[in-house]
């Protein structure tokens, strides 16, 4: 799995390329590619869940934050932890071996951008 080779890297260079990877231009017909790299360099080195969950999601935690500070009910309503949950709980599960328990979360996740009317 690349993000279990990315994950052993020095935290300060998956920083960097994370924080590297936002000067990226997104291309102009639209394809995801970029934003899915992005997405990835920008995943950090916790559990398999927390990596898969940063993976699915456009926000980071502290962009999410940081875009709804003006409403402060919203702010607090719209979370990922319980998805983070759910996901910690799959991958917790016993008597499966891990690579079922990352395909069993790859397979019946839904990811937005899937959807071809999304894009």
């Amino acid at each position: 799995m690349a993000a279990e080779r990315y994950a052993k890297l020095p935290a300060g260079v998956r920083r960097c390329a994370g924080a590297l990877s936002q000067f990226v231009p997104e291309p102009r017909d639209g394809t995801l590619g970029v934003d899915r790299l992005k997405r990835f360099l920008r995943t950090g080195n916790g559990a398999v869940p927390d990596r898969f969950l940063s993976l699915m999601t456009r926000l980071s935690n502290d962009e999410r934050l940081h875009t709804l500070r003006a409403w402060p009910r919203q702010r607090a309503r719209i979370t990922v932890l319980p998805l983070r949950r759910r996901f910690r709980d799959v991958s917790a599960l016993k008597g499966a071996p891990p690579a079922s328990r990352r395909l069993f979360l790859d397979y019946t996740t839904f990811l937005p951008d899937d959807n071809p009317r999304a894009q």
